[in-house]
């Protein structure tokens, strides 16, 4: 057995059947390291349920707009993931009780089957024995679709009990070994990546304390997204409203804002006045 082998472990435990509750999930919690890949989940559970109660794939986002996170299943509803169980939302027939435990055996199965190792084939394969079907066309079928984005469904946070307001529970060491095995990075790529996050939430932190000091009105900055391109790197801030911070600014422009002594306040996005 391999030294990573024994790190990055799936710690998913079979439950027992009297164990199981209603529509819920047969085993004990969601991996801790399968949240790097919720959206290759998202994407393999929402294309799985959909064949097998369609007979075809679709090429919607895989994901829905409810804050709990969940899968889309293509005429038939919103499949929403809980933490020990799921259920359907704007469900479109009849015995979507039997459909919801139908899909809760099925993220049973592809949950207790992953490798941390082999993350993306073994989810594939697991999804793909469901349906009785090639991982191939699986992948095929994921890759018409779309997961994610900026304008993607929400991930699954309550499955895997995260508050999406808060630091996403990734393990760096193991999202390095991903990145480098998977996706090709190299550790200074790494290393790179993981400073320009660590910046974004040192600064989310001082203009959360900006908007504190401004006063009670004003919108509170959710989030400070790093993106470089390029070399250049850019930070995405969101308010929920439009403020002199709001949009894509590198980091010396919020600096400078900090070091202004203005206060964070709404702006008419015509006029640029103040409301």
């Amino acid at each position: 057995m391999s030294e990573n082998k024994k790190k990055f472990i799936n710690e998913a435990k079979p439950k027992q059947p009297e164990e199981w509750e209603r529509n819920g999930y047969g085993f004990t919690r969601a991996p801790e390291l399968m949240f790097l890949w919720s959206r290759l989940l998202q994407a393999v559970v929402s294309q799985v349920a959909t064949y097998k109660f369609t007979k075809k794939f679709h090429e919607r986002d895989c994901g829905i707009y409810k804050c709990e996170g969940g899968c889309v299943v293509d005429r038939v509803g919103d499949l929403v993931l809980g933490t020990r169980g799921c259920r359907f939302d704007y469900a479109d027939g009849k015995e979507m009780d039997k459909k919801a435990k139908q899909c809760s055996d099925i993220i049973t199965n592809i949950v207790l089957a992953w490798d941390p190792e082999n993350p993306i084939d073994s989810m594939l394969e697991a999804g793909a024995k469901e349906i009785d079907i090639k991982k191939e066309e699986l992948k095929a079928a994921i890759d018409k679709a779309r997961v994610g984005g900026v304008f993607g469904g929400n991930a699954l946070s309550d499955f895997f009990d995260w508050n999406p307001f808060s630091k996403a529970p990734v393990n760096r060491e193991y999202e390095r070994f991903c990145l480098t095995k998977f996706d090709n990075q190299t550790d200074a790529q790494v290393d790179q990546k993981w400073a320009d996050e660590d910046l974004g939430e040192e600064l989310l932190s001082k203009l959360q304390a900006k908007a504190r000091e401004s006063g009670n009105y004003t919108p509170m900055p959710l989030c400070c997204a790093p993106n470089r391109r390029d070399n250049k790197l850019q930070f995405w801030v969101n308010t929920g409203s439009t403020t002199q911070v709001d949009g894509w600014k590198s980091e010396k422009e919020l600096k400078d804002f900090l070091a202004s002594g203005e206060q964070l306040k709404r702006i008419k996005e015509d006029k640029g006045r103040e409301i």
